[in-house]
């Protein structure tokens, strides 16, 4: 975007060699001053899982906010443009202006189907639960949040959601920390190794798909 202002020396910001066809990038301008993750993603239905989503607050260009929104495939792309044009994408009062990014990113074609930003975990109550989770697992690296749900809960267990803005470097490092605190569980005999044995992780539908 014009307003970008991200390390443009990291390879994952530069723009992908591919054709306006196939890039999968959306800059999206006009959003509400105060937009939410929750408030932008939960106006994106019915089109596709989501890779990334960032959003620029206003600044002294603009009194609205802009966001960045990247699928995982072009068709669900051009899901997304064809509601923008017909003018069923709004976010709350506002109806914002959709065009393809500058910077564009290809289809992740080697991501395995399942990948989504949503990952969900079940398991006993002294790890499923959010103060452990954002203190202990969630603890080395950016994160921002759409929803995190309980799905059911007893006297003993919990299984959770947690809805990630991205599925680039949040839902996909989290999925990483779970798998890693399970390793060490299978090895260790410290205290708590065993609970985590009872843990199982997996990802969840995109509700944006």
């Amino acid at each position: 975007s014009d307003n970008y202002a991200g390390d443009i020396t990291n390879s994952k910001n530069l723009s992908a060699n591919i054709s306006h066809d196939e890039n999968c990038s959306v800059f999206i301008t006009g959003l509400p001053p105060n937009c939410s993750i929750q408030s932008l993603l939960g106006s994106i239905r019915n089109c596709g899982r989501i890779y990334s989503c960032n959003i620029n607050p206003p600044n002294s260009d603009s009194r609205t906010a802009a966001a960045k929104v990247v699928f995982f495939d072009r068709q669900s792309t051009e899901r997304f443009l064809k509601k923008a044009r017909l003018g069923e994408f709004t976010v709350g009062k506002y109806c914002p202006m959709v065009r393809m990014n500058r910077v564009r990113v290809a289809a992740q074609k080697d991501k395995d189907m399942r990948f989504s930003r949503v990952v969900k975990i079940s398991g006993p109550k002294e790890i499923v639960n959010r103060q452990y989770l954002e203190k202990v697992v969630f603890v080395d690296f950016y994160y921002d949040l759409d929803v995190v749900m309980v799905c059911r809960e007893n006297e003993d267990s919990c299984e959770m959601e947690y809805h990630f803005s991205s599925f680039r470097a949040q839902a996909q490092k989290a999925m990483l920390n779970l798998r890693n605190w399970k390793r060490w569980a299978m090895v260790s005999r410290d205290e708590g190794s065993e609970k985590w044995l009872e843990v199982q992780i997996s990802h969840g539908v995109d509700p944006c798909h």
